[in-house]
């Protein structure tokens, strides 16, 4: 898009953070000597959320493809060009390939895959779970010294071993201090689903 991208990426030996870092590094790298500048590139850090069910990455598969029409960009999700769209659509000649694509279409026809890209999605479906408004993200640095100076706790990984109601309580109280979900999991050892039940 204009000033932002969807990426649907499956992590496998590099964690997600990792290839997030080593792509915008080597980008910017890339966009400022090609146009002669220097400095930052990137506005804020990037969101991500777990894809934990095939019926939530179909959803966000159709809502990755459906943003160029959504905003007016194109008539229809095949026309964009800077989309992986062609891939899944065997429509690619000529274009480099910038995606695998074999693990969903072993999975869906490409005929299913075709009219799933084209029926337009609810505008109630809360699909990304980014928040709209503004957002306040914490260091990992700042996470642990708020759960050392609030709850007492030296080293994050010890919430997990907490007896239930108080280990609720400080994950709550990490949600409500701003802590996305993710970052929650990643430093107390606790699952993401977990967390987000509560």
């Amino acid at each position: 898009m204009s000033n932002h991208i969807h990426l649907l990426v499956r992590e496998q030996k590099e964690d997600i953070s990792s290839v997030m870092k080593r792509l915008g590094v080597a980008y910017a790298y890339y966009f400022n000597k090609k146009y002669q500048r220097n400095g930052h590139l990137f506005q804020d850090r990037f969101r991500s959320e777990p894809v934990n069910t095939m019926a939530y990455f179909v959803t966000l598969m159709r809502y990755i493809h459906q943003n160029p029409l959504k905003a007016g960009l194109v008539s229809s999700p095949g026309n964009y060009l800077w989309s992986s769209w062609h891939e899944y659509a065997g429509t690619s000649a000529g274009q480099p390939c910038i995606c695998k694509t074999s693990a969903v279409t072993s999975r869906i026809d490409t005929a299913d895959l075709l009219a799933l890209i084209d029926e337009p999605l609810n505008d109630c479906m809360n699909i990304l779970d980014v928040a709209t408004t503004e957002a306040v993200y914490h260091t990992d640095s700042e996470l642990k010294d708020f759960l050392s100076n609030t709850h007492g706790v030296s080293n994050p990984l010890m919430v997990q071993s907490l007896e239930r109601s108080r280990r609720n309580y400080i994950l709550k109280s990490m949600k409500d201090y701003g802590a996305g979900i993710r970052q929650i999991s990643r430093l107390t050892g606790v699952s993401y689903g977990v967390i987000q039940k509560l």
